[in-house]
């Protein structure tokens, strides 16, 4: 009698952000190890990123981001990264936003937001915080980014485009402070 033999079926194949420490680096073959959240390791090829190995070097035993085509299985395993193309450290630098544009209106931004970046070694995931009393977390830096850019935008659209009879008191207060420090640019 035959053996029986069972596929692992890929089911989800995106380009993405993985984040893991980086344990293990070959270069002559291009290949770089890292240790997933969940403790699994995972090779990746970083063949078409070039002067990859100042940022590998620098980074050895720390958490990196690879981005690439990555695969995982019908049980959200993640099983491989492919085609990376992108080799990022982490990056906690502050972020300070000085202009917005909103429904084709470009406002200025005085004095600027400001918003301190942390980043979780445990759980891998960045968190941002800063004025307008703005919170948000996110596994990639260009993650909290966007999301900060959205949340801005909403705000701004709600709280100074918006009617404020329609506004609760927390977005009054975030109302008149953007009031203070949003200038509209003809």
């Amino acid at each position: 009698m035959g053996s029986i033999e069972t596929e692992q079926v890929d089911v989800k194949c995106d380009p993405e952000f993985v984040s893991g420490k980086l344990v293990g680096i070959n270069m002559p073959d291009k290949i770089l190890q890292i240790q997933l959240i969940n403790g699994r390791s995972l090779d990746v090829n970083f063949s078409n990123i070039r002067n990859a190995e100042s940022i590998l070097n620098e980074n050895l035993d720390k958490v990196i981001h690879v981005h690439g085509q990555v695969t995982y299985n019908e049980i959200d395993e993640l099983l491989a990264i492919s085609n990376v193309d992108q080799l990022l450290a982490v990056d906690v630098s502050p972020i300070t936003v000085d202009e917005l544009v909103v429904e084709n209106k470009r406002y200025t931004i005085n004095p600027p937001l400001e918003y301190e970046v942390q980043f979780d070694y445990d759980e891998y995931f960045y968190t941002l915080e800063g004025d307008l009393d703005i919170l948000t977390f996110g596994y990639s830096r260009m993650e909290i980014e966007e999301d900060l850019d959205y949340l801005l935008k909403v705000s701004c659209k709600d709280c100074i485009l918006g009617n404020p009879e329609n506004l609760a008191t927390d977005a009054l207060i975030v109302r008149q402070e953007m009031l203070q420090r949003f200038e509209s640019i003809k």
